[in-house]
């Protein structure tokens, strides 16, 4: 996943300008789906569950934020009395 990303930003970087990409990347997008396949088998499977929840933001300064989780990521009962397998689940 990683490498398609800085293929298409590269190809993008190169095809229309360093400031025309700034312009054109600047925002915040949200993830829609994050596959990984084995090159070996051809086995496509889904990195963080069939409906992940993810952003990528680029600012006008040149930073980016990534934020990547499960859609059915566990939730403990209370913060209070959360237990070691619940932080392991967590984690």
């Amino acid at each position: 996943m990683t490498r398609v990303i800085s293929v298409v930003l590269s190809m993008l970087t190169f095809s229309v300008g360093p400031i025309a990409a700034q312009e054109v990347l600047e925002g915040t997008w949200q993830l829609v789906s994050s596959k990984r396949t084995n090159t070996t088998t051809g086995a496509t499977t889904d990195s963080f569950s069939p409906n992940p929840l993810g952003y990528v933001m680029y600012s006008k300064d040149g930073r980016m934020m990534v934020l990547m989780t499960r859609s059915d990521r566990p939730k403990p009962d209370s913060i209070d009395k959360i237990t070691n397998e619940q932080r392991s689940a967590l984690f």
